[in-house]
């Protein structure tokens, strides 16, 4: 209720969109995609930004062209980030049109983009892996963690784990937190 309630503050409405993004079981989609939908209209940005992944993951079809129509806009990094989360969701469903969306967004300014899109990139399978344990080698700790949660994510979806378990120890070979967020991933 919160989520979808316009009246409510902005700031209440991104803590539930995200809780929802992170905890609702699937069987509650179908509830949830005019809640979703509702919100990613919303005039607040931090509330269209919360509200993009959770719509791309409650309708996946309908998000992939909503986000297609984004492509190529000036949007701000917080939601060129919600936007690579969104095209993970969508990268479930339809791979290939998640792989064009994603590439650009992998060599974005910003490095919260750089690792959303990484984390979102993984998404896509085997296609991903390769591109994100070079990332993982290479990039600033939040990227190489966004890459290494990616690299989980393919497992996931059915690419190669031992590809992508030995990924994400090139994270563990570095010394101090970067080895203990490895642990987590």
């Amino acid at each position: 209720a919160l989520a979808g309630d316009a009246e409510a503050p902005p700031e209440e409405r991104v803590f539930a969109l995200e809780a929802i993004f992170e905890l609702a079981p699937e069987e509650s989609f179908a509830e949830l995609k005019e809640v979703a939908e509702a919100a990613k209209s919303s005039k607040s940005e931090p509330v269209e930004a919360a509200a993009l992944p959770l719509f791309a993951r409650t309708n996946p079809e309908a998000a992939a062209g909503d986000l297609a129509l984004l492509v190529g806009r000036k949007l701000s990094p917080e939601l060129r980030k919600a936007t690579a989360l969104a095209w993970g969701e969508v990268a479930k469903s339809d791979r290939r049109a998640a792989i064009t969306a994603l590439e650009p967004m992998i060599a974005d300014p910003s490095p919260e983009v750089r690792a959303a899109a990484a984390r979102a990139f993984g998404n896509t399978g085997r296609a991903s892996q390769t591109k994100l344990i070079k990332m993982v080698k290479t990039q600033r700790f939040d990227v190489a963690l966004g890459a290494a949660y990616g690299l989980a994510n393919s497992a996931k979806v059915g690419a190669s784990s031992s590809v992508a378990v030995g990924g994400i120890y090139s994270l563990w070979k570095r010394k101090g937190k970067p080895r203990r967020r490895a642990a987590e991933v």
